[in-house]
């Protein structure tokens, strides 16, 4: 809480929810949680949940959907709209109007989780698919990666753009490459855990129970998968895999929301759908759990800036079998985690190791937690708090007066939503 007689630093945050349902928004929560005591908070989003306190405010942004291309489209119109009506008839300001990717016209500070162009990229280098129905389904992300690719380049050239946070070196790579932003404008600032949340010891106090109401074998050997977008997280290659792991007790979990009915034709197709356990979506702060039942993290992905289940696999003491994806840099192939190919016969060689071998999985688990402690929330949030003072001081917002918006603001009972 101010305790001084001096406003706090105003900072508008806008993203289409802030929630902890994904990992891009549940850091966001991570990084303002630790900021708030510092700057009055103003969230303009379509949900906001899990982030409560009094420097932190709620502006709910009306939308008239909330799926695919149109969801994207109508919430980064919406908020647009209403920030400048609020601008012209309140008199508000902001020291810093900070996004998360391209959802905001208006940002001074935009974080990128995803480059939309390297994604294209990578995803035209791929196996051209075979049937007419996956043909259809690439062309269709095209288009939505061409839509969002064009909205966010053309953020990112804005002038009035004055940082650009990527959480990866990989990201900002790609970020000055495909759009051209000097990279003296980019700041490197990587995801963080909480290591306090997700760490090793969590076996000993949820194994037993959780694999209980899955109902798993305590000889079961379990592989996780987790995360949305299944294509290119790689759910195909980990079903491919199975038929070639030999381990009888091995088995893999699905967590994560995607199309169910294509990936269990798939496991039905190849004769292993009992050895698949979709579990659908779980909130953030059961994840430990999940991971806690866990034998091994598989996660053959196309691409990634840094993954935050990769970090929150890693620091749950879970041996990494995973791609050679930006933000895996702080683990060592063949000490914390094995790499490789997005191809489902290289993953089953890497699981038929750790399957064999439970000192393997120990001593790699082991690693793997050890190196995820070297990023932190706290570090995060004090990176960001420096960029958040560069801007001020190259905008001379720190000398804002109070507005209108202030004084009524004041008056109300309740100030933590409008």
């Amino acid at each position: 809480m101010n305790t001084s007689s001096q406003p706090l630093p105003r900072v508008a945050i806008v993203a289409p929810e802030v929630t902890r349902r994904f990992a891009t928004y549940s850091a966001l929560i991570d990084v303002v949680s630790r900021l708030a005591d510092s700057y009055e908070f103003h969230v303009f989003a379509r949900r906001l949940e899990g982030l409560s306190h009094p420097n932190v405010r709620f502006h709910r942004v009306p939308v008239f959907t909330e799926y695919n291309i149109f969801g994207y489209l109508n919430f980064l119109i919406s908020s647009t709209v209403m920030m400048l009506a609020r601008r012209l008839v309140l008199g508000e300001r902001f020291d810093v109007i900070h996004s998360t990717g391209g959802d905001s016209f208006l940002a001074t500070v935009m974080t990128c989780h995803f480059c939309h162009l390297e994604r294209l990229r990578l995803e035209r280098a791929q196996r051209p698919p075979t049937s007419v129905r996956e043909r259809v389904r690439r062309y269709l992300r095209y288009g939505r990666l061409w839509i969002e690719a064009a909205l966010e380049g053309a953020m990112i050239a804005r002038p009035a753009l004055h940082t650009v946070i990527c959480v990866s070196n990989g990201l900002k790579e790609h970020v000055t490459t495909h759009y051209g932003r000097s990279a003296d404008t980019i700041v490197v600032i990587p995801n963080g855990v909480d290591t306090a949340l997700f760490r090793p010891d969590n076996r000993a106090l949820y194994r037993q129970e959780v694999r209980k109401s899955l109902q798993l074998s305590e000889h079961d050997i379990i592989s996780i998968f987790a995360g949305t977008d299944w294509y290119r997280k790689g759910l195909r290659q980990c079903i491919e895999a199975l038929p070639y792991v030999t381990n009888p007790d091995h088995k893999l979990l699905v967590l994560g929301c995607g199309d169910l009915p294509e990936y269990r034709r798939l496991a039905e197709r190849l004769g292993v759908i009992e050895k698949v356990r979709f579990i659908g979506h779980h909130p953030h702060d059961q994840m430990n759990k999940l991971f806690a039942v866990s034998d091994i993290f598989v996660f053959p992905t196309l691409y990634e800036a840094h993954s935050l289940a990769v970090l929150e696999a890693a620091a749950g003491g879970l041996p990494i079998v995973v791609t050679r994806v930006d933000g895996t840099d702080f683990l060592s192939d063949g000490v914390s985690a094995l790499f490789v190919e997005r191809d489902g016969a290289d993953v089953a060689a890497k699981l038929n190791l750790l399957c064999d071998s439970a000192g393997l999985r120990d001593m790699i688990g082991a690693a793997a937690a050890k190196a995820a402690q070297s990023l932190s929330w706290d570090a995060a949030a004090a990176k960001t708090a420096e960029v958040y003072q560069q801007v001020r001081s190259k905008t001379g917002s720190g000398r804002r007066a109070f507005t209108r918006t202030d004084k009524i603001i004041s008056k109300r009972q309740n100030p933590r939503a409008t």
